[in-house]
């Protein structure tokens, strides 16, 4: 029985093209018509070469994006602000793009082979303990084994393109945390220096105002200086309420006269009088009550 062996090939590497070609020209081509699968198995080799060549660019990648987010961690502490906020996120976000377009890429290799090593199952059944279907066999799984280790890489450069991410994210952190402890510092002195003249200016503006009177030997104090204090600490009490309640988002008032301490003496003084006004009242209308029971 005779058949004829034929090979599609669609939009094929250039790798692949090229190893059909050299079998072809060489002495091993007769090997095809025995059995068909060393033609599947070249197409693989020049794929696998492919794929892992893009596996090793995005690792390299990957590496060049780890020393760049190390050395920046590194400078944190420096005074130089660009070499920690022109991170480029987008270069990593891409890395790692080009990571799961990797990985994708090998599992479907993967699922080629295994599904190549079905259908060589298949067609060994009656060729088995043949030396060229054994090669041919033992050749398809270790394609598959070397595709299952690029894709072991990916997967590690595809974690390690995450922890690149959040180490970025946490350097960017990091310097807003230190300029805005920067700032914090800028403001707490100018406090400190406005705490240091508030006497003196609250000193200047009680002396400047009317109630004082700068003869030529001595000074007078008007009589009438105890507006002053009426009029200001009111308002400084209504200040501080207000601030007090904006500490808490609502100002809480009491929800019933008992928990004012002045209405709750008045009511319990209330209550006392009329117990004490009321007791002989109170003590008749109890008699009344048992002498209509006793009837």
């Amino acid at each position: 029985m005779t058949y004829t062996v034929g090979l599609l090939l669609f939009r094929p590497p250039v790798e692949a093209l090229q190893s059909l070609v050299e079998f072809v020209k060489s002495p091993r081509w007769r090997t095809a018509t025995f059995d068909p699968y060393v033609l599947a198995d070249i197409a693989l080799v020049a794929w696998y070469h492919r794929i892992d060549k893009v596996a090793w660019d995005v690792t390299n990648l990957i590496r060049a994006e780890e020393e760049d987010i190390f050395q920046r961690a590194r400078m944190l502490k420096s005074t130089t602000e660009s070499a920690v906020t022109d991170l480029d996120l987008h270069r990593i976000h891409t890395s790692a793009k080009n990571a799961i377009f990797t990985i994708e890429a090998l599992d479907a290799a993967i699922r080629l082979v295994g599904s190549t090593l079905s259908d060589h199952e298949l067609f060994g059944q009656s060729r088995r303990g043949e030396r060229l279907w054994e090669n041919t066999h033992r050749l398809l799984h270790h394609r598959r084994e070397l595709f299952h280790s690029t894709k072991l890489r990916t997967v590690s450069c595809q974690a390690r393109i995450k922890n690149t991410k959040d180490l970025a994210f946490h350097i960017n952190t990091a310097h807003d945390s230190q300029v805005n402890l920067h700032n914090s510092r800028s403001v707490r002195l100018i406090s400190i220096v406005g705490l240091v003249f508030i006497p003196f200016t609250a000193v200047t503006s009680i002396f400047g105002t009317q109630f004082f009177d700068y003869g030529k030997q001595h000074m007078t104090v008007n009589p009438d200086f105890w507006i002053l204090w009426i009029v200001a600490l009111p308002l400084t009490l209504v200040i501080m309420t207000a601030w007090r309640a904006s500490e808490h988002d609502t100002l809480q008032w009491p929800s019933s006269s008992a928990r004012l301490p002045l209405a709750r003496w008045w009511k319990d003084r209330r209550w006392s009088e009329r117990n004490r006004g009321g007791g002989v009242t109170f003590g008749a209308t109890e008699l009344r009550n048992m002498g209509s029971r006793n009837v």
